[in-house]
């Protein structure tokens, strides 16, 4: 059939023409060609099949050397701008002996098929013309539901077409054909995803628009560029098969979908994103220019040989990928994702870092941060060098680059949102550490860093040397566990910093840096500390031992208003030691062998003590107190103590602390004594000898240090060529032997202070639990209440005779429930009280930590309540007397409390008011256990037990008053006298270190209480009332006190 322009619609069938055979008379000759089923001739015609059409078949040939005719299409859509729209069968002629006819022949033509379109079956059975044959370039092919093509997809030379599916779930398995170069076949997926799984082949080209995904499960062999306008092209669909061969533009998605290995070597340019995400391996070696991301969401990408994806704007990494192949390593703009990078030994350079990668990097590779900002939380594994250039390489949470050789930083290196610090072996470069407040480990360090390392936090050393070259802030410990931090040139730690050194072989090297100022300096024997040249400047207030050596020439400065404790042999300093605050011992007394070379100043707010040996001078304004517990403290060379200077010694019964000089010494200012507790009798005790002789006089003698008296022992100090005695004689016979006076110890009222807290506090919980059991027992509520207070204190106890009084501050919780059981009520509380209490005028303090356990009942006898209580209570106690240079002596030890009471009470209501007179008998027995002292040498003590009683009578009287009926508010007014039964005089003994034993006796157990209280208690909720209250004691004998408290009460 042909037509111009116009409409078609066909339902029946059409067949065209067969075309005559070749030859006749027995002459040779062509066959016709057969004719086309339909053919339009115009542009614009509407074709619509619901039918049958069919080319005809070409004429057969006639004789030798002629050929057949070729069969015709079944539909010709000649001319441009024509619609085929076909439900039905098209099929184009079948060949005989000439070539079979395309199903359809489009020219510029738009075609939807929704039935069968196939190409005219040759006359050997097998070779089928081409279903669809597209010349032009505005070729269109929709494939709609029933789509059915059967034969190839020829574009020709020159021409282009468009592939479609309108329809959900529809495939392409036809090949397509592409002419030559400028041929083109664009895959669309505006509406729904497509799947080409035959072979394009040709020198053309492959478009992709859209905005869903393109499929291609053949193995493509075009050699034309593939074109990604809009939407995803993927490249294989999970399986073995799926690729192409040419170059590919992409500005939209390129996916690769394969689960075996395959390797792309063409280029990828465009603005668009690469997706590996089958469980196979791609592997690129060609340069990959386009500039959109790249993520790996399964299986491995690979880079091999120059292969490089730089362009690409980072690497969202979710599986492997792999540059372990490459031939110089792989440069990426980002990494994030939670996969594996396999470096092999190459290095992976990130040009401009941004995000979080939480997986992990292997090899023996490297890694590079040249731009941007990268952050690690994972545990990496490779073992070549980390370099950090102008970006910023950042580790969090447990992120780890510990095997990493070591980082070259000179950028911004970031531990600060690490959970536990980090390890690294090495740090070397000139940028910035930025600690946060966390901890940098160098595990085997090596080489200098000249950039500054800053945060709260600390830097560790455990093997290598590290050279800090640059002024470092950060304010944590410097920890040298092994190996050697140096400072050189410039290079400084932060004033703030602790350095410890906690390894035989670890070492502070400050020869060829300028001096340092640090918080302070400890460290164990075997450990150095080089000084040449430099200054070592000490300057918090705590105390630090330092069992290690110091070399050099050059100095050391102790300030603050701690004690720095030299244990180890420092005979290689030759430098100078000033103490210009607080205390430097050159030895303690398990380390006498100690040495310091070098000459020693001590200014006037310092002090110098120790068991060992000063091997140059000492010059002193301040105290230089030999021993530190009694004890001997050499100077190998001169002694000199100017008018401000005090040398203190400490003396006990036996024995005295003695400043053996190797030079001569030259006196002046103050000789003070500190006498031990104890039994003295007269001897004499030399406490300064000099090899080369005495000069001046002490120009002032001070007996008093330690608030001790002599008695009638006099002191004297007798000067001789070579030494400085302390004579002590009685004052009726000098220097003759007398009966003993004893010298008693000083600050002891703190042991029975400890005690008697806590049995008022004890008392207190009487007073408490039968508190609540005063009123009539319906009062409570309903059959159980759970009920919970929190209180706070403070109680002043008055000095009586020689005790100071002291003052206390409390605060805790009781807390319990109770029941009815039948008229009575029972119940259980528990609770917890923390207390601290300082003496008036000896400085002494101390602290109590108590756990309290009770029962308690009432029972109505008539209009009479009986209630009663029995507790037990386990106390910590801990106690301080401080003595100023000598030391504070401190002690711990248990105490248990047994309490129990009992009360009458009469509740009465009158005229709307409650009223409850009450009284009852109290009782307390508090027993501390005995305990020795340390930390003051001569001064501790071995302090015996210490019991305490309390059995107190009272009378009491509490009215309550109610206001408002649906939420009454009840307000309480307490008012009540207590009286104090047991012995009030309060004593401990006491013994010194020579054995003499001592009464230790405190402040009297008060004898009248005189309290008053008011509390409102509020209706919180049906069944939940809170309390606030407020109770006095009335310092009606040597005792008062103020207390509050919130009671919560909810019944069932």
């Amino acid at each position: 059939m042909v037509t111009p322009v116009g409409e078609v619609n066909n339902q029946g069938t059409l067949v065209g023409g067969n075309g005559g055979n070749g030859g006749g008379g027995g002459n040779p000759g062509g066959g016709g060609g057969g004719g086309d089923g339909l053919l339009t001739l115009g542009s614009g015609s509407q074709v619509t099949n619901i039918g049958t059409i069919v080319g005809g078949v070409g004429g057969a040939a006639g004789g030798a050397g002629s050929t057949a005719g070729a069969s015709g299409a079944g539909v010709n859509l000649a001319a441009a701008f024509n619609v085929l729209t076909n439900v039905g069968t098209i099929t184009g002629g079948a060949g005989n002996g000439g070539a079979a006819g395309a199903g359809v022949i489009a020219n510029g033509a738009v075609i939807v098929n929704g039935g069968t379109i196939s190409g005219g079956l040759s006359s050997d059975g097998v070779t089928r013309a081409a279903a669809i044959q597209f010349n032009g370039t505005n070729n269109t092919l929709q494939l709609v539901t029933g789509s059915n093509i059967i034969g190839n997809l020829e574009v020709a030379a020159g021409a282009a077409a468009k592939i479609t599916a309108g329809t959900a779930g529809l495939s392409l398995s036809n090949n397509v054909t592409l002419g030559d170069a400028t041929s083109r076949v664009t895959l669309d997926s505006t509406t729904t995803n497509l799947v080409v799984s035959g072979v394009i082949s040709g020198a053309g080209g492959v478009g992709v628009t859209g905005s869903r995904t393109i499929t291609l499960t053949g193995d493509n062999t075009y050699t034309g560029a593939t074109t990604i306008t809009t939407g995803t092209l993927q490249i294989g669909n999970g399986g073995t098969t799926g690729s192409v061969a040419g170059n590919i533009v992409n500005n939209g998605t390129l996916a690769f979908n394969r689960s075996d290995a395959v390797t792309y070597a063409g280029t990828i340019s465009g603005a668009g994103n690469l997706v590996q995400a089958g469980a196979g391996t791609l592997t690129l070696s060609g340069t990959a220019g386009y500039a959109g991301s790249t993520t790996i969401n399964a299986g491995t990408l690979a880079l091999s040989g120059a292969g490089s994806i730089a362009a690409s704007s980072g690497v969202v990494n979710n599986g492997t990928f792999d540059i372990s192949g490459t031939t110089s390593g792989a440069t990426i703009n980002a990494l994030t994702g939670s996969g594996i990078v396999a470096l092999g030994g190459r290095t992976l350079t990130l040009a401009n870092a941004a995000g979080t990668f939480s997986g992990t990097i292997g090899g023996t590779g490297g890694l590079t941060v040249s731009g941007g900002a990268q952050t690690l939380s994972g545990v990496n594994g490779f073992t070549g060098a980390t370099t950090i250039g102008g970006g910023t390489l950042a580790l969090s949470g447990a992120g780890s680059i510990a095997a990493s050789s070591g980082v070259v930083n000179n950028g911004t290196f970031d531990i600060s949102g690490t959970t536990s610090g980090a390890t690294i072996n090495a740090l070397t470069g000139s940028g910035i550490v930025a600690l946060g407040g966390r901890s940098l480990t160098l595990a085997n360090a090596a080489g200098t860093f000249s950039g500054a390392i800053g945060g709260t936090g600390g830097l560790t050393l455990n093997g290598g040397t590290q050279t800090l070259s640059g002024v470092n802030t950060y304010g944590g410990a410097t920890t040298i566990n092994a190996g050697t931090l140096a400072l050189t040139g410039a290079g400084r730690l932060a004033s703030g910093t602790t350095v410890t050194l906690t390894g035989a072989t670890s070492a502070l090297d400050l020869s060829a840096g300028a001096s340092q100022t640090v918080a302070h300096l400890s460290g164990v024997a075997g450990s150095r500390v080089v000084l040449n040249g430099s200054a070592l400047t000490l300057a918090d207030d705590s105390s630090q031992a330092f069992g290690g050596s110091l070399s050099g020439n050059g100095s050391l400065i102790k300030q603050g208003t701690g004690t720095l404790t030299l244990n180890g042999v420092s005979s290689g300093f030759s430098g100078s030691t000033t103490v210009a605050g607080g205390t430097l011992a050159v030895g303690d007394a398990a380390n006498a062998s100690a040495v310091l070379g070098g000459n020693v100043l001590v200014n006037a707010l310092g002090t110098l003590r120790g068991h060992g040996t000063v091997s140059g001078d000492v010059s002193s304004s301040g105290v230089v107190a030999p021993g530190g517990s009694i004890g001997t403290l050499s100077v190998g060379g001169n002694y000199t103590q100017a008018s401000g200077g005090t040398l203190a010694i400490e003396v006990s019964p036996t024995d005295a602390s003695q400043l053996r000089v190797g030079g001569a010494a030259a006196l002046g200012g103050s000789l003070a004594i500190v006498f031990d507790p104890g039994t003295y009798t007269a001897r004499r005790y030399t406490v300064l000898s000099a090899a080369n002789g005495v000069t001046g006089r002490f120009a002032n003698v001070s007996t008093a240090t330690a608030g001790a008296s002599l008695g009638t022992l006099q002191t004297s100090v007798d000067y001789g060529t070579n030494a400085v005695d302390l004579l002590l004689a009685e004052a009726t016979a000098p220097g003759a032997p007398g009966g003993g006076t004893v010298v008693a110890p000083t600050k002891t009222s703190i042991y029975t202070a400890l005690g008697t807290t806590a049995l008022l506090q004890a008392q207190g919980a009487n007073a408490a639990l039968l508190g609540r059991l005063s009123g009539p027992q319906d009062a409570l509520g309903g059959a159980t209440n759970v009920w919970a207070t929190a209180s706070g204190s403070s109680t002043k106890v008055g000095g009586t005779g020689n005790a100071p009084g002291f003052l206390t501050h409390a605060y805790g919780f009781l807390a319990g429930a109770e029941g009815r059981m039948g008229a009575a009520t029972v119940g259980a509380a528990g609770g917890y009280t923390h207390t601290t209490l300082g003496e008036d005028t000896t400085g002494a303090s101390g602290a109590i930590d108590t756990l309290r356990v009770a029962l308690y009942g009432a029972q109505p006898m008539g209009a009479i309540n009986l209630s009663a209580t029995v507790g037990y209570g386990l106390d910590f106690f801990s106690q301080k007397r401080p003595f100023g240079s000598v030391g504070t002596a401190e002690g711990d030890h248990l105490a248990h409390e047994f309490t129990a009471a009992t009360q009458a009470s009469l509740p009465l209501e009158i005229g709307g008011l409650r009223l409850a007179p009450h009284l009852g008998l109290r009782y307390a027995y508090v027993r501390g256990s005995g305990f020795g002292e340390d930390g003051a040498h001569g001064q501790n003590l071995q302090v015996g037990p210490d019991s305490a009683r309390s059995l107190q009578p009272y009378v009491g009287v509490t009215l309550d008053k109610a206001f408002g009926d649906v939420r009454p508010v009840n307000v309480q007014l307490r008012l009540g006298y207590a009286h104090e039964l047991m012995n009030a005089g309060r004593v401990v003994q006491v013994q010194s270190q020579d054995g003499t034993v001592f009464a230790a006796p405190g402040t009297d157990l008060p004898r009248s209480f005189l309290t008053t209280g008011a509390s409102v208690t509020l209706q919180a909720a049906k069944a939940t009332t809170v309390s606030l209250g407020v109770d006095t004691t009335i310092n009606t004998s040597h005792v008062s006190a103020q207390s509050a408290y919130v009671r919560v009460n909810h019944r069932f």
